[in-house]
């Protein structure tokens, strides 16, 4: 074996090493097996309308053993929720942002319940984070530098979103396809008018459920 060889195979060790440290460091906060995490991600295909956070597996956070106890198994199907049901924690922060980018407020919080149900730790599978679950690379472009903090979190987001709905000349049903799908991969599906049928089809059926279930939501808020 040469010396690049040899430093392949030490990377290599150095790796495993790494894994093994991370998957002990998940058994001894959670309890729960590698496996059985992977088998709860697996829950949330992306062609699943059902959205699923579980903290204890979504949160990267440090937390107390009582709180983790509280998530382990908490569900969040969120396709039936009653909008009555919305917390008022953020509704300050959500206002202002609103007022700042001219948004709806109704629907920045159906946003906020259809990303992460009102969790600003919430952690996608992609990475996506906080409240309005920005990736890292929207968070770092909007300027966001803790995308946990609430207030930085929905200024990014809201700001996000009236970027879209700007990109879409206000249309709000591209503007969700957008920030659920990315406006990359709603340019390049050719799509421009999401209440005809045929172009509905050409769009995940998960992020044609994501605009039903918030606008309905929105609608629910704004009577």
């Amino acid at each position: 074996m040469n010396g690049a060889d040899n430093i392949a195979a030490q990377k290599v060790r150095e790796a495993m090493t790494h894994v093994e440290s991370r998957l002990q460091t998940l058994r001894q906060t959670t309890g729960i097996s590698f496996s059985s995490t992977l088998a709860i991600r697996m829950e949330t295909s992306a062609d699943q309308p059902k959205v699923i956070y579980n903290d204890a597996y979504h949160q990267f956070k440090p937390r107390t053993s009582a709180e983790m106890e509280e998530a382990r198994g908490s569900e969040y199907d969120f396709s039936g929720a009653d909008a009555s049901k919305y917390p008022d924690t953020y509704d300050g922060l959500i206002r202002d942002a609103c007022e700042r980018y001219d948004v709806d407020m109704a629907l920045v919080k159906a946003v906020i319940r259809a990303e992460s149900a009102y969790k600003p730790n919430a952690v996608s599978r992609a990475g996506a984070m906080g409240l309005m679950q920005l990736m890292p690379g929207t968070a770092a472009g909007l300027g966001v530098t803790d995308a946990y903090d609430p207030g930085q979190n929905i200024d990014g987001g809201v700001r996000y979103l009236r970027q879209m709905l700007d990109r879409y000349n206000g249309d709000v049903r591209l503007a969700l396809a957008s920030y659920n799908w990315g406006p990359g991969a709603v340019n390049r599906s050719g799509v421009t008018d999401l209440t005809d049928p045929r172009q509905i089809a050409r769009i995940p059926g998960s992020t044609a459920a994501y605009i039903d279930r918030i606008l309905g939501w929105a609608g629910e808020l704004s009577q």
